[in-house]
């Protein structure tokens, strides 16, 4: 099969990628990233991201971008999504939406129900005090 000149077959030891408008410095630095575990730039990343969305909410006029800080969380969440399913795809030779699943709410679930009965409890302590009682 020819592809058209704009994309690209990458192939390295663990699979291979298709492309858009790549370079081969590029291409080097994206197997190199999807080979390493910790990425301290993802942390910046997401330092920058809750940085925007924190001025957004303070209502700065000169200032609007904290949709910015949303749309960065979502590229964040897609990338290392998908570098766990390929990395999962690459040790087993399968994927399973089930465990994926799985591993996501064994990750998410202790600070949802940490989180969930706190703000019911600061929620209810502030509705209280609005209606004039005490707790």
């Amino acid at each position: 099969m020819t592809l058209p000149p704009n994309l690209k077959w990458v192939k390295y030891s663990q699979g291979s990628i298709l492309l858009l408008h790549c370079n081969p410095i590029f291409i080097t630095k994206l197997i190199s990233l999807m080979k390493s575990e910790y990425q301290p730039h993802i942390d910046i990343l997401r330092a920058l991201a809750v940085l925007l969305v924190i001025v957004n909410h303070l209502d700065f006029t000169l200032f609007s971008g904290g949709f910015i800080g949303v749309d960065v969380f979502f590229v964040i969440s897609g990338y290392l999504i998908t570098k766990n399913i390929v990395s999962e795809k690459r040790t087993s030779g399968t994927f399973s939406f089930k465990q994926f699943y799985q591993r996501r709410v064994l990750r998410l679930a202790p600070a949802f129900f940490t989180v969930l009965p706190l703000a019911l409890l600061l929620f209810l302590s502030f509705l209280r005090q609005k209606n004039g009682h005490n707790i």
